[in-house]
């Protein structure tokens, strides 16, 4: 069959092919950066402790739910300048 490279048509089977193929490729990089970012943290302890600890105030203050969303993750300083930084370091994300 193969793809339609019309720059306004894509068939249902084309769309799926490109879906599968845009997940799996950023599987791989969103593992690298989220695995990046609890290493790091965890080699240097007064890191680790600051991260906890902002972890630890915000669960307390009731700004985090059980399963901690995106905008609430993003009003953790410590945790977002880690993963900025982090990211910077990765080519891909730079």
């Amino acid at each position: 069959m193969g793809f339609s490279y019309h720059p306004l048509f894509i068939n249902i089977c084309d769309g799926k092919g490109l879906t599968r193929e845009n997940s799996i490729a950023g599987s791989d990089t969103t593992s690298v950066a989220i695995t990046t970012i609890v290493y790091h943290p965890m080699r240097s302890p007064a890191a680790y402790a600051n991260l906890v600890a902002e972890i630890d105030a915000a669960s307390q203050a009731g700004q985090l739910s059980a399963t901690v969303q995106y905008y609430e993750a993003v009003g953790l300083a410590y945790l977002k300048a880690a993963a900025k930084r982090v990211c910077g370091s990765i080519p891909v994300l730079a």
